[in-house]
């Protein structure tokens, strides 16, 4: 009997231990092979069938996402957002520099307070403080406000040191008095209040 239950352990500990199995002493039979395949067979056809979906928007040569009205895989349609920030460019306020003449025309030739917002079209910070430039232009009435796109008269910029956008630069009686780097509402309107005083 206790040779019985030796042999019993023995056997178990056997069944337990680990075992790597090469690829040729694996045998299957063909029952399991067959169920196997037919599993197989099935996850491949979910498989192909998730990553295709069936019914995806054409896209047309002219108007490459203009048929595109919701995601691929869901029934939800896409949200549309509009921008609640002012589009860069001029006001009745705030008027645009294009060229370097106008440049010195309108702000190294004038005898009045005149704050230059130095932009960039792609600038996000100064997308930001556009509609506060815009109220402060609209209250400081004894201050004028021009704004100067860096890309377009980049010789401008590179004249009058502009390293950063957004960037407020401050002129009285045709010389540069003070500037203020950045997106900065407080510093710009303490700016415009001691260049109005």
């Amino acid at each position: 009997m206790a040779s019985h239950g030796l042999t019993n352990q023995s056997n178990m500990l056997r069944a337990l231990r680990p075992r790597c199995l090469q690829p040729s002493t694996i045998r299957l039979s063909s029952s399991f092979s067959s169920v196997s395949a037919r599993r197989l067979t099935k996850a491949s056809t979910l498989a192909s069938s998730l990553s295709r979906p069936a019914a995806l928007p054409r896209l047309t040569a002219n108007k490459p996402f203009a048929s595109v009205s919701r995601r691929a895989f869901s029934t939800t349609p896409i949200p549309q957002f509009t921008s609640t920030t002012a589009k860069m460019g001029a006001s009745e306020f705030v008027k645009p520099i294009k060229t370097k003449q106008e440049f010195q025309e309108k702000i190294l030739n004038s005898q009045s307070p005149i704050v230059l917002d130095c932009y960039a079209e792609w600038c996000g910070p100064c997308k930001a403080i556009a509609p506060q430039v815009a109220k402060f232009a609209e209250e400081f009435q004894n201050v004028k406000f021009y704004q100067i796109d860096v890309d377009e008269v980049s010789e401008v910029a590179a004249e009058i040191g502009v390293r950063a956008m957004p960037t407020f630069i401050f002129f009285k009686d045709g010389q540069k008095v003070s500037e203020v780097v950045g997106a900065n509402p407080p510093a710009l309107r303490a700016a415009v209040v001691s260049l109005s005083a």
